[in-house]
This record gives structure tokens, sequence and C-alpha cells, in this order.
């Protein structure tokens, strides 16, 4: 279920199965579509904090990360202009380290960290002896907290991310206004469907958070299931958690709700199946929200 933000950079391990990477998908439904839109991110504006020279290095050991690591330019023009495009893109960015070096062969990558600098983030290697080592940071001069923890829980601004083999129909759908509830509010849902007989049906959809480390979370969203013999529950999970809850299509809309425990970059998922001899998925997800809990 990820109606939600279009930059996707980690495994989900789905609840049934190996996890994919999920992949960026138009609509597969016969439905009508809603136009693909990523949550707005304000222009971002970049000031370099500090400039270290051989045998130093930035990373911390703690949760501020945000993997994984991007291979860029080792010309440094073009390199931190790659570093700035990344972070300008992932809404929890705040600070950057444009890193070279040299083995075999002249690199540079780029690292993402989701707190300002930290100088104590700095370590120091004398062993390094190559002179073209080098770590820059670049810190986000103007950013601010998202006002969406969830972004287009409602999903009116469509777009989904869906796991990359799927066998069902996932996607964003326009309600039907003439199909008393259809939906609850708004005009379009997220959609898992499949009524081919006969036949196993899976899928996923996930959504990327912005929630942070060592905070409590509840999720709410209102779902509707088909009631069927042959239709498994519907699961959710956020990758922090154990165990992920489900639930059994009782052919009305039905509030849920769930607490978790945030982690940077952190992906909710969302699942439906059927058994092999049945076939039948038919599930809908609207007004989905997540709100910190003190």
């Amino acid at each position: 279920m990820q109606g939600l933000q279009n930059i996707v950079k980690t495994n989900v391990e789905l609840s049934k199965g190996t996890g994919a990477f999920p992949k960026i998908s138009a609509q597969t439904t016969t439905s009508s579509t809603a136009t693909c839109s990523p949550t707005p991110i304000p222009d971002r504006t970049f000031e370099l904090d500090v400039e270290k020279g051989l045998g130093w290095s930035y990373f911390s050991i703690v949760t501020d990360y945000i993997g994984p690591n991007n291979t860029v330019s080792s010309d440094e023009n073009i390199g931190i202009r790659q570093c700035k495009s990344w972070c300008a893109a992932d809404l929890n960015c705040r600070t950057f380290a444009f890193f070279v070096w040299a083995e075999a062969a002249l690199g540079a990558g780029c690292n993402l960290f989701s707190v300002p600098y930290n100088a104590s983030y700095f370590s120091y290697d004398p062993t390094v002896t190559d002179p073209f080592n080098y770590t820059n940071v670049y810190e986000v001069t103007n950013w601010s907290p998202p006002a969406e923890l969830l972004p287009n829980g409602n999903f009116e601004r469509g777009c989904v991310v869906e796991d990359s083999r799927p066998t069902i129909s996932i996607g964003v759908v326009r309600c039907d206004k003439n199909v008393q509830g259809d939906c609850l509010s708004g005009n379009y849902y997220l959609q898992l469907n499949d009524t081919n007989p006969a036949r196993e049906g899976f899928g996923g959809a996930s959504i990327q958070l912005v929630v942070l480390p060592g905070e409590a979370y509840k999720f709410t969203g209102d779902v509707k299931g088909a009631v069927s013999s042959t239709q498994e529950q519907l699961s959710v999970l956020f990758e922090t958690m154990d165990n992920a809850p489900s639930y059994t299509g009782t052919g009305e809309w039905e509030m849920i709700e769930f607490t978790f425990n945030g982690s940077y970059g952190g992906q909710l998922t969302v699942t439906a199946d059927a058994t092999n001899t049945g076939g039948l998925v038919d599930w809908k997800v609207d007004n989905c929200e997540i709100e910190k809990t003190f």
C-alpha cells in the first residue's frame, strides 16, 4: 500500500515468501486511475559544513544513517551535484557526506543522514595513505519536518509502489459514486484485486513513512474485504514489527489500527492473497494515517 511516496530504497520483507525490491508502478487495474504524484518536497538549499582530507571519514553507528551507499562521480562538481539531488528527493535527508577514495581506481560515494551535521561523526584512520582521500559534509539549510507522516494516505494524489512479483492487480482506483459503499470519502482508494478463478493470487504494496527511531506511532486506516472462504487475510506490517496484524473480509468498511516503533526510511507493507484452490482477492484500503503516540 503505497500511494504515497516515490522513493523506495530498502528491500522489503513481505509476509509471504522472499522480499523483493519494490518498483514504481503505473497501475494495472481496469478501473480509472489517479495520476501518480510524489509527495511535494520544498526546494532544498545546501551549505558546506566542513571538508577533511587524508584519513578522515564521516559516519555514525547509530540509526541516523539513511542507506544504502550511493556511488557517484569522483569529479567533485558532478559528484556533489548528484549527492544534492538524492538528498533533495528524500524527506528525511538533512545532511550528506561526499567522500573520495583511491584503491585500484579513483572512486566516490555519498551517504545521507537524517540529522544535522555532527562533528563527532568524523573519525581518523592513520593507515590511509592515498592523497586523493577526502570527505565533504553538506547540510540542508532549509529543512523542515514533513507535514504528513504517511504521505498521501488518502490516495487522492494517486501513485502506488508495489511488490515486483504480484499475481494480483494493485493500484489506486477511482471511487464509483454510483455503487453504494464503494468508498467512504474522497475520490480514490487503494485496491488489491484478483477475481480469476482456480488459481493463487498474491501481491503487496509498500509505503515509506516519515517516522523516527525510538518513537512510538499508531496506524489507522479503513479496509473493506469481500467475504469468501478462499480469500486469506489482509496483512499490514511495518518493518520493525515481528508479527503482521491481519484482517478478514466482512464485506463492510472497517477501521483497523495498531501501534509500532519507528525507524528512519522505514516501510509499511500491505499484502493480500488467496488459496491455491480459490483465487478471490478483493480488498480496498483508504483513509490511512500515522500519528505519534505520547
